[in-house]
């Protein structure tokens, strides 16, 4: 069945191109998280194209000019975007050797195709990707019912190749979001609250005016407190000084000392679920056990949290110039950041850029 991505990015153009050297440029919305996606998609879209696997590039996730596939989550990136990508470039392939057969005034059923290299069987006539469609668009829809590879064709599928970017990854050499730098570049720290509800009561304006002094930028906007430096260790020890000169109101913060009697006394709303998904209906009440029951049994069971935590500090960059913001960050949904952005900012969406680059944040 066709893939939901489809949906918003219809044409071959959205999600694959040829260049002048017979190279392939693959888009894609999901972004890889540590599950190393991009060397999937790049075996799929070699293996529908007949091309070897070092010829396919996948474009790094962004909101100009990627496909908009949702988050990035629930292993949903093969079903979705692998999807999509198999349908449009075996599109891609059944146009150009549409486009080959024309030329050589043969039957397309003749056509052999080897790492991007076409060639008749009829008359021994040869052409290439890049001769055909290089730096040119398709200008078609993807083909959901276009006839893909049988799996026992597969060549390149199945088959072990080198994960794409890992040895940068092995050698210290990849560049996260965390390592990215620029000319006159700011760090920050954000002076988190005791909880969620704590506000800012009072703050030592003298200890504030001294960070200043230090050439420290401090933000405060209602119970917003945040700092800037240049220099990043500089910026860790201001937000810890500044941390020293606030004073928080405290209301109404969920208590701590019995965590899981808290669960079970505190407000909550709870919702039934129907295959999987929250409603609203009532949730009905336990029943008695069945009349023929020879033992019930009740318990309460608790262990720790685990926490769906990452492994190194959440992390992005910015540059607004002229009115466009760019934003480097290893979210895992860039048109829902961009989208957030754009409304805290009061900002419009066209004009709010998301870029993924990978970074310990996210889990992977």
């Amino acid at each position: 069945m066709p893939s939901i991505s489809l949906e918003n990015s219809p044409n071959v153009d959205d999600w694959v191109a040829v260049e002048k050297d017979g190279s392939v440029t693959v888009q894609t919305g999901k972004v890889d998280i540590g599950q190393r996606v991009s060397t999937a998609l790049a075996m799929v879209a070699a293996e529908e194209l007949d091309v070897e696997y070092d010829r396919v590039q996948i474009v790094r996730t962004q909101t100009q000019g990627s496909p908009d596939e949702g988050i990035t989550a629930g292993s949903g990136s093969m079903e979705q975007s692998a999807t999509a990508i198999r349908e449009a470039t075996a599109t891609a392939r059944h146009h150009m050797l549409g486009l080959a057969a024309e030329e050589f005034e043969v039957d397309a059923s003749s056509l052999d195709v080897a790492d991007g290299l076409i060639t008749s069987r009829d008359t021994n006539s040869t052409t290439t990707y890049g001769d055909l469609m290089g730096g040119k668009t398709f200008n078609i829809p993807v083909d959901v019912e276009v006839k893909i590879k049988d799996p026992s064709a597969y060549k390149i599928v199945g088959t072990n190749v080198v994960t794409r970017g890992l040895e940068d990854i092995i050698s210290g050499k990849f560049v996260y979001v965390h390592d990215m730098n620029m000319e006159g570049m700011l760090h920050a720290r954000v002076v988190r609250p005791p909880h969620y509800h704590a506000t800012l009561k009072a703050i030592d304006e003298a200890r504030i005016e001294r960070l200043k002094e230090t050439g420290v930028e401090v933000v405060v906007d209602g119970s917003f407190i945040a700092v800037a430096h240049a220099d990043e260790f500089q910026a860790i020890k201001a937000a810890e000084r500044a941390k020293a000169a606030i004073e928080w109101n405290l209301e109404d913060g969920l208590p701590v000392q019995d965590l899981y009697e808290s669960l079970t006394s505190n407000p909550k709303v709870s919702h039934l679920l129907i295959d999987g998904a929250p409603v609203d209906d009532p949730i009905p009440e336990l029943g008695d056990p069945p009349a023929d029951a020879t033992a019930t049994l009740s318990g309460r069971y608790e262990k720790p949290y685990f926490m769906h935590g990452s492994i190194g500090p959440s992390g992005a960059m910015a540059v607004l110039v002229g009115g466009k913001l760019n934003i480097w960050s290893h979210s895992q949904g860039v048109y829902t950041l961009r989208d957030a952005a754009a409304e805290a900012l009061g900002m419009e969406a066209d004009d709010v850029v998301i870029e993924h680059v990978p970074g310990a944040g996210c889990y992977g």
